[in-house]
């Protein structure tokens, strides 16, 4: 996991930057300011809390963040890359979930079975649907893509 957030320092584009009008260009870098790094607050499984969660994060397979990790040969610390998200698949089994020492609970301790992580999945896209946020013609994609991903497990 990152050491620290990226640090981003305040810079001054003239006075009709609000406007829309660069004034200053390069900008004035302020080194002693730096812009306050907010992150959301997440799960169990290290997925956001906050916002729409699609079926994807309500009925996970992985955990989704918005952020990547630099490579190792680049930096010398595991410094954040960009705002570019990673995926980070949960483990097949208890077995392998165990041997990789991840805390997460395997796919197969969260669902029994393909039709059981269907259901899940389900449930997430008729609570979507019930509120507004997707449409009916995508709860059908968001099954078969559900299908799809489990299948390639």
């Amino acid at each position: 996991l990152p050491a620290e957030a990226n640090h981003f320092e305040r810079t001054d584009h003239g006075p009709r930057f609000e406007e829309g009008i660069i004034t200053q260009e390069p900008p004035l870098v302020h080194h002693d300011q730096e812009y306050a790094v907010l992150v959301p607050q997440v799960d169990a499984d290290g997925n956001e809390i906050a916002g729409v969660r699609d079926p994807e994060i309500q009925a996970p397979l992985a955990t989704h963040v918005g952020w990547n990790l630099r490579s190792h040969e680049e930096f010398d610390n595991n410094a954040i890359a960009s705002l570019s998200g990673s995926l980070f698949p949960f483990a097949r089994s208890e077995a392998e979930r165990k041997q990789k020492g991840d805390p997460r609970p395997s796919v197969e301790e969260r669902y029994p079975s393909r039709e059981a992580y269907l259901e899940s999945v389900r449930r997430a896209v008729d609570q979507l649907l019930a509120e507004g946020f997707i449409l009916e013609e995508d709860a059908q994609r968001y099954m078969e893509d559900a299908s799809r991903r489990f299948q390639s497990l």
